[in-house]
């Protein structure tokens, strides 16, 4: 590896390093694009997609993070 590969490696490590953690997660009905609702973990999130999703009685709703 040379030092231009290392400088731009560094570089882009700090940029992800930088975005962080998300804040929370919405979710988002995939046909309508509208969030249904929010959470603080993307555990929490996915089960609440899933239980939309079951209610509903096909795959519509997705987790998406959102980063502040």
């Amino acid at each position: 590896m040379n030092a231009t590969s290392r400088k731009q490696d560094d570089a882009f490590l700090a940029q992800f390093l930088a975005a962080g953690q998300p804040t929370r997660f919405d979710i988002v009905d995939n046909r309508t694009g509208l969030v249904v609702g929010t959470a603080k973990t993307r555990a929490r999130a996915a089960q609440s997609a899933d239980k939309r999703d079951n209610a509903h009685g096909a795959i519509r709703f997705s987790v998406k993070p959102i980063y502040a």
